[in-house]
């Protein structure tokens, strides 16, 4: 199923990110590319509805996981 329909992000593209330590909101976008296109944010909310639902906990920007995500 296509998440963000600008930048024909499918879920399971989201959800490898979310397993390879994408855990909060700004990490998906960035190293997905969704959310980005030109109605910007509207999937936004799908995103963080999947990441609460893997069990990463986005209140924490910045955690050691999407470093390391960013990273590789």
């Amino acid at each position: 199923m296509i998440v963000c329909l600008c930048k024909s992000v499918s879920d399971g593209v989201i959800r490898e990110h979310i397993t390879r330590g994408a855990s909060t909101l700004a990490c998906l976008v960035r190293c997905s590319g969704a959310g980005t296109g030109e109605r910007c944010g509207a999937c936004h909310c799908d995103l963080r509805r999947m990441i609460a639902e893997s069990g990463a906990n986005e209140s924490q920007s910045g955690t050691q996981s999407d470093s390391q995500h960013n990273a590789g």
